[in-house]
């Protein structure tokens, strides 16, 4: 088992949330021995998602994300939530 966040992006950068959630995330892991992911939509900056104890994300990049539906967000993270396990 593992922790998987959802890392919110604008313009293509990661917002401040997504590095405090990655810090919050981290903590969550720690206590449960476990790893933790993240998925980034559309992102230019996810590599520093490492810096906040992220172990493992999945960028995804696809024009079909440009404007936000949350039936494809859903299905995206459902999809890396079986990956990770």
């Amino acid at each position: 088992m593992s922790i998987l966040i959802y890392t919110e992006s604008e313009n293509g950068n990661l917002k401040k949330s997504a590095f405090e959630l990655a810090s919050y995330g981290r903590a969550l892991a720690n206590k449960a021995n476990t790893s933790l992911n993240a998925i980034a939509i559309n992102s230019n900056n996810e590599s520093d998602l490492s810096k906040y104890g992220v172990d493992q994300t999945f960028k995804l990049v696809n024009d079909a994300f440009d404007e936000f539906n949350a039936n494809k967000y859903a299905h995206a993270i459902a999809e890396a939530a079986k990956e990770c396990n």
